[in-house]
């Protein structure tokens, strides 16, 4: 163990960073989205209108909440920070566009933009930021739900499509240029990279010749007593939590090129997700839904370590283990 425990820091922003600021009224959206304030402010909609008032404190609140947890990590773009976690936002409660009942149905699909302005008192930048929606996914979502309703069914609610998804931790941490010697290197801002800065502060080496791969593989080949495990240098935010508590109607299919049952699909995706979040597999291809077929879908599962496919059994067991050698001591 370290005889100095690690300690993580929120990253620096630098001396020209200018926090993000809400938008007036949601107008710097692409032509292809509505503004959330012209929606919620539309009157030939009075299932959405609402006062001044109630439509700027909505957005407020939405804004505030994350802001919170993008001040508190450090993070380095507050719109990628939005559309990655859009999902999880609303699984903890913490979507607050999701406090309005009309609203709720389609909050996995409000996106977040931001327009780079520059401050008049100022040669520094500022980002301003703007929520809409996509008007055609929007008509798809109203459409499909005006027939299932006729046909007394249920559908799932529509979510962002994450067109360039990025890692966890370069959307929460950001990256960091590390020389080596010819060029330089971007790596997230993760485990692996907290734990390789700890070892070379305690080792006094410099951070040339890394990248995530190989940072992980020198430290491993090169063990200090005075450096932990690779699970104590990994930041546990707020949001990590299993969002799989609560199972969804079995009434409602979801289409990934084929219909699953809702309780095969909520397994898997605990599994792949717990998989690409556990430290120990960065490094290692992302497994996604892609690699999965219905008729695979029950080995699958069954055959995962316990460690992804019931981690609370995973920690009583390993509880048990360390017991077990205690008393063996």
């Amino acid at each position: 163990m370290a005889t100095e425990k690690f300690k993580w820091k929120r990253p620096k922003r630098g001396k020209n960073y200018v926090p993000p600021l809400l938008s007036n009224r949601d107008e710097d959206v692409p032509p292809t989205h509505f503004g959330i304030f012209y929606l919620l402010r539309n009157k030939k909609d009075p299932a959405l209108f609402m006062s001044e008032y109630q439509c700027q404190k909505l957005r407020k609140d939405a804004f505030d909440t994350v802001y919170e947890l993008y001040k508190k990590y450090g993070t380095p773009d507050f719109a990628n920070f939005w559309n990655y976690n859009v999902d999880t936002f609303i699984d903890v409660g913490l979507n607050k566009f999701c406090s309005n009942a009309r609203l709720a149905p389609v909050a996995g699909i409000i996106e977040c933009f931001e327009k780079k302005t520059k401050l008049v008192t100022s040669d520094k930048w500022r980002y301003v930021i703007s929520f809409g929606i996509s008007k055609k996914r929007l008509s798809d979502f109203v459409q499909s739900a005006i027939r299932a309703k006729k046909a007394g069914i249920k559908i799932a609610p529509p979510r962002i499509i994450q067109k360039y998804p990025k890692s966890r931790d370069f959307i929460f941490f950001g990256d960091v240029g590390l020389n080596t010697g010819k060029n330089v290197e971007r790596i997230d801002r993760n485990a692996v990279y907290n734990q390789f800065c700890d070892w070379c502060r305690v080792s006094g080496t410099t951070h040339k010749n890394a990248i995530t791969a190989a940072l992980k593989e020198f430290v491993e080949n090169h063990p200090l007593d005075e450096v932990g495990e690779l699970q104590d240098y990994d930041v546990i935010t707020d949001l990590d939590k299993i969002v799989f508590a609560k199972r969804r109607d079995k009434t409602i299919k979801e289409a990934v090129r084929m219909d699953i049952d809702a309780d095969v699909f909520d397994l898997a995706k605990q599994i792949i997700w717990l998989y690409n979040r556990d430290v120990d597999n960065l490094g290692k291809p992302t497994m996604d839904l892609h690699t999965y077929v219905t008729n695979a879908l029950h080995l699958l599962n069954r055959s995962m370590d316990l460690k992804y496919r019931d981690p609370e059994l995973y920690e009583k067991k390993k509880q048990i283990e360390r017991m077990e050698e205690q008393a063996d001591e």
